[in-house]
């Protein structure tokens, strides 16, 4: 019996085949919807087989359904070096670094989409998607908007979007604009929805709004800050009685929060948790235990 058999007296598992099982049962268990397990299973894989494409693949995929877009551009690089026709490789690279605040690196990624691939295929649509979105935020930002890489020119975001959304409904869905009014009554639910610890912690803390983090406050290294988040704390919590000190201010992000697209009680879940989120990450408290079931919230609509 080789070394790659494991058991004894003449039968076992070779380890390619429990490789071979634990990789499927690590996609599997991503495509079901459990990507902290599926990460855990893929990591294991790669503390014998680091240079593994598929399961830094899993990783890859795995990390940015968990907000960890670091991570999952780690590991889609990786893959992407491995397989460099992939388009469908480059476009999750995309995403990644598009979430882990590399709108440079998010724009060279969205470039080799676009160089390798069919103008109808999925990839585009997530190559266009990022782009979009990084032309409207960079907007937004005073430092110097990311250079275009070769093959992404800067175009109009709102084609971009346009053509994301024709190729690909499901998953990147146009937005719609939210009237002050919804947004306002939205707003007030989401605040009699979250837990009475979360409402004490809010007490005194003044709200504001924008569209979308800036991508210099997204670089500061701030806890929750991804292009994506729903709400950030103004300042950093302090070392000790994060209750007396509180945030200056707390930022919700109204464009993160209305998009996909969906209905005002959708939306007031979506603030509840945002703003769960920054009193949790500030206090280092469970502070989300008597929160309002979300049948409770209403329609806001």
């Amino acid at each position: 019996m080789s070394d790659d058999t494991l058991g004894g007296g003449g039968w076992g598992f070779d380890r390619g085949h429990l490789s071979q099982l634990q990789l499927d049962r690590a996609r599997e268990t991503l495509e079901a919807g459990d990507p902290a397990r599926a990460l855990a299973e893929a990591e294991e894989l790669l503390d014998s087989q680091p240079d593994d494409a598929v399961a830094l693949a899993v990783v890859g995929r795995a990390a940015l359904v968990l907000g960890d877009g670091a991570t999952a551009a780690a590991a889609l690089q990786a893959v992407a070096r491995a397989l460099p026709d992939d388009a469908e490789v480059w476009a999750e690279l995309a995403r990644a670094r598009f979430s882990s605040a590399d709108w440079d690196g998010a724009l060279t990624a969205v470039g080799q989409v676009l160089a390798i691939s069919a103008p109808a295929d999925a990839a585009v649509a997530t190559a266009c998607f990022v782009r979009g979105q990084i032309t409207l935020r960079s907007a937004l930002s005073p430092a110097p908007a990311p250079l275009p890489s070769p093959g992404s020119p800067p175009g109009d975001p709102q084609a971009d979007l346009a053509r994301a959304a024709a190729l690909d409904p499901a998953r990147y869905p146009l937005a719609h604009p939210l009237s002050d009014a919804r947004w306002r009554t939205c707003l007030q639910r989401a605040l009699l929805a979250v837990s009475e610890p979360v409402q004490a912690f809010l007490e005194g803390v003044p709200l504001a709004e924008q569209a979308w983090p800036t991508l210099e406050r997204l670089q500061a290294g701030l806890p929750l800050a991804t292009p994506e988040v729903g709400a950030l704390a103004q300042g950093e919590p302090p070392a000790v009685d994060p209750w007396i000190t509180r945030p200056e201010t707390i930022t919700l992000f109204r464009e993160n929060l209305c998009w996909p697209p969906a209905s005002g009680e959708i939306i007031s879940q979506r603030i509840a948790q945002a703003l769960t989120n920054v009193a949790v990450a500030w206090t280092d408290e469970d502070l989300d235990e008597e929160t309002e079931d979300a049948e409770e919230i209403g329609d806001a609509g």
